[in-house]
Formats: C-alpha cells, structure tokens, sequence
C-alpha cells in the first residue's frame, strides 16, 4: 500500500500496477510519436525551402510517402512548435493562452440586444 498526502492508504493491486505500467508505456509512445511528427515536418519545411518555386509538389509525390494533407499536417506542427519556442524566448509564452483567448472571444455570443431598444 501507498500513502497518500492525507495519510490514508491507497490500495495497491495487481491490476493497479498494470494499469500504472500501461498508462506510462502509452505516454512514452505518445510522446514519441510526437517528436517524430516535428521532426518530420522540419526535415520537410527544410526540402520545401532548398526547392526552386513550383518544384515542392512534385518532389513531394516522388519522395514522400505520405499524402500531401499528411505534409502539410505535419509541416503545421513543425511550424507551430517553432513558434512557440519563439514565443517561450522572448519570455511571451507559448502563445496558447492567446489562442485560447482568441478562441473564446470567437464563440462568445455578441452582446444582448434589447428588442425595444432604437425603436
């Protein structure tokens, strides 16, 4: 058993230690899978900018793999880690809570008008 902050004891079963052992096995993947998904998408950034105008898309077909949605998702991340890593720089943050802020200020609904109101 494992204590708690509280003092009280946790349970610990069998099951509970697979479960613990699962759930960090898929974060390590996950996060895996997302340095991959950078680096992909800078290694690609990096070929589209050495190509002449007009020469990405066929280089793309011949050489990716991948769908061109899927370079561009990937070039889109690349991107916009870089971005962020700007902005973590220049002591501005992620920029995340400006997107998110942007965001909320999209969906909220407009002020409420009164029906008498200009009549």
């Amino acid at each position: 058993m494992t204590r708690r902050r509280d003092a009280t004891l946790i349970p610990r079963s069998a099951a509970l230690a697979a479960l613990a052992a699962r759930t960090n096995a898929e974060h390590a993947a996950y996060e895996a899978t997302q340095s991959a998904a950078i680096a992909c998408g800078e290694a690609l950034n990096e070929a589209k900018a050495q190509l002449p105008h007009g020469e990405w898309l066929p280089w793309l077909r011949e050489n990716f793999a991948g769908s061109r949605q899927t370079a561009d998702n990937y070039r889109r991340i690349a991107a916009n880690c870089q971005r962020a890593e700007a902005g973590e720089a220049s002591g501005e943050g992620s920029g995340a809570e400006a997107r998110m802020a942007s965001q909320d200020q999209a969906q909220a609904p407009g002020p409420l008008m009164d029906p008498g109101a200009g009549q």
